[in-house]
């Protein structure tokens, strides 16, 4: 259970993950997204320069997702429910 405002620490999967929560104004919260120490804007921007990703659906609600790395012959798939 996430706390109104502070950190929070997880994992998914083998990535070290921080979500902060701050407040911003009265009623406002700012979040923000850490991935293995980088802000997820980071973490993206690292991540396009290495992989190529398609979003493929096979039928109804049969959502993958296929990886290739574009510096080596690498090809990943997930499967999104």
């Amino acid at each position: 259970m996430f706390r109104l405002v502070g950190s929070e620490h997880f994992r998914i999967g083998r990535f070290d993950c921080k979500l902060d929560v701050e407040p911003d104004g009265t009623f406002g919260l700012l979040y923000s997204l850490f991935i293995n120490g980088q802000n997820i804007e980071q973490f993206q921007e690292i991540n396009k320069k290495k992989w190529m990703t398609w979003s493929v659906e096979f039928g109804q609600g049969n959502r993958h997702t296929v990886f290739f790395g574009k510096n080596h012959l690498l090809i990943k798939f997930e499967y999104l429910s």
